[in-house]
């Protein structure tokens, strides 16, 4: 029996109360006797039976008690259960059948109500993933012929500048459409996670490096601080994905910065917790993006989503796509008051 659930409370309640009545009942009768009868010896007597029936009384009235705390506690544990998404059956017979029933009955509607939902999203991934593959193909096409536009000397520059940026609009496209399947499975449980032991400072360091030698990067700076506890550091974790979360966070200063800025990668250890705070000196982080970072679309996404100018609503994918792998692996991602930082937690 588990004294700290709240069915072995309200019981223990009962149990109290009971005794309480039957003790304010046993003294009455006892002021009663004394009162009406003198024989001391019959008013002896009939206290000695009434003493015998309130202890039977008692005794049966917690025997009841016991015998319907059990079938009460399968009762709680089935609502627990129906709370938590798993399925329930309770025999429907004896005092609990009528409850029993209605929650088998409920048991069954939130089981196929799952069953509906968990069909829709997964056709929803399936539509989303066949799409994806219908324009993979066309667009490889575009993206191979127009790179061999491109490198074709006997074109004119004009048409070759034409054939490039064909090209990097293509690749561009293909990104955003990996990018939609990918926050598809996240958001549905989907992406399966490839677990392993590896050290953050490591991959903090390949992922700035590649920052910095890539084509648009002469405008910018990035300072790594890596503490030392930072250093010795190793998680389990989906190391492609914590990649792919540093990479969109630094890659968000590039994209919304085209005069360059300095970006500050700060990696510490806080409550045994590992922490990395990217910091940008750039036009900092839209309100309605920093919004939706910190509450994941709560009422600050639905609130823009009433809105009716949407030309300027800023492009959220990436940092959508960095906060769910973030959710999806125990950890967390905000944005700091000032707008400028952005925290990885995990």
């Amino acid at each position: 029996m588990n004294k700290n659930n709240s069915l072995f409370k309200l019981y223990k309640k009962v149990m109290i109360y009971i005794l309480l009545v039957i003790g304010i009942q046993f003294v009455l009768q006892l002021i009663f006797f004394h009162r009406v009868f003198a024989n001391v010896e019959f008013i002896n007597r009939t206290i000695v039976a009434i003493f015998i029936n309130l202890l039977i009384s008692v005794a049966a009235i917690c025997m009841v008690l016991c015998i319907h705390y059990k079938k009460l506690e399968k009762i709680e544990k089935a609502i627990l259960m129906i709370k938590d998404g798993i399925p329930v059956k309770l025999p429907e017979k004896g005092i609990t059948a009528e409850i029993s029933a209605s929650i088998n009955k409920t048991s069954e509607i939130i089981s196929e109500q799952q069953r509906i939902i968990e069909k829709r999203d997964n056709a929803r991934i399936e539509w989303i993933r066949g799409v994806s593959h219908d324009i993979r193909t066309p667009l490889s096409m575009i993206m191979g012929y127009s790179e061999a536009l491109e490198e074709d000397e006997r074109l004119g520059a004009e048409e070759r500048h034409s054939a490039s940026v064909i090209k990097e609009q293509s690749i561009l496209m293909k990104s955003l459409i990996d990018d939609l399947n990918l926050t598809s499975k996240l958001e549905y449980d989907k992406q399966p996670l490839r677990l392993t032991a590896f050290y953050p400072a490591e991959l903090l360091r390949e992922v700035v490096a590649v920052k910095l030698n890539s084509e648009n990067a002469e405008n910018f700076d990035i300072t790594l601080l890596i503490l030392p506890e930072f250093e010795k550091l190793c998680i389990t974790a989906d190391k492609n994905l914590i990649r792919r979360v540093f990479d969109n966070i630094i890659g968000n200063s590039f994209k919304h910065n085209s005069d360059g800025c300095n970006i500050i990668v700060l990696a510490y250890v806080s409550n045994e917790k590992m922490i990395v705070e990217m910091t940008d000196d750039g036009r900092g982080i839209p309100e309605y993006v920093a919004g939706f970072v910190n509450s994941y679309g709560s009422e600050f996404e639905s609130e823009d989503k009433n809105s009716d100018d949407e030309t300027d609503r800023p492009h959220i994918m990436g940092m959508r796509i960095a906060k769910q792998i973030m959710l999806t692996q125990g950890g967390n991602m905000i944005v700091k008051p000032d707008r400028h930082t952005i925290a990885v937690i995990l």
